[in-house]
């Protein structure tokens, strides 16, 4: 338990966060692994064989900050069937709770729309996204989303 905390209680650090994005899309979508496996084609496996990767970003971030961060993600690795963006979306400190599903939002869109629409661009903004049409859901809804 003590190397649990040392080394993973910050979840607002971009590498906890991500893991625990795709935990999250891991649960809503009821994955099919036991355990997190690292450095895979894709993060997410869901009961009908389909492929998922998660992305993860925030306004807010571990170290202090003058402004907000602005939202953009990783599209580099494209072997799944979906991409599902993960925004912790809450940009108040004093009340943010990472773990308060509340404050997340998930875009989901098709690997073969990014491929289509921006080529080998390796990162895409929130907005890019959003003017590509990527769907937009809460975690309760979030299996409906992904062909399940």
């Amino acid at each position: 338990m003590d190397y649990w905390q040392w080394a993973h209680s910050d979840i607002v650090c971009n590498t906890e966060r991500a893991a625990f994005a795709e935990f999250l899309v891991h649960s809503a979508v009821n994955g099919v692994e036991d355990i997190r496996t690292n450095w895979t084609e894709y993060d997410v496996l869901t009961p009908g064989g389909i492929k998922i990767e998660v992305k993860s970003s925030g306004y807010l971030q571990s170290w202090e900050q003058k402004e907000l961060s602005r939202i953009k993600f990783d599209i580099h690795q494209r072997c799944s069937d979906f991409y599902v963006f993960c925004l912790h979306k809450h940009t108040e400190r004093e009340s943010m709770n990472i773990l308060d599903l509340s404050q997340w939002t998930f875009f989901v869109m098709r690997t073969s729309t990014l491929n289509e629409k921006v080529g080998g661009q390796n990162e895409i903004s929130l907005n890019r996204l959003l003017e590509l049409g990527a769907m937009e859901t809460d975690y309760h809804h979030l299996k409906e989303f992904t062909g399940e």
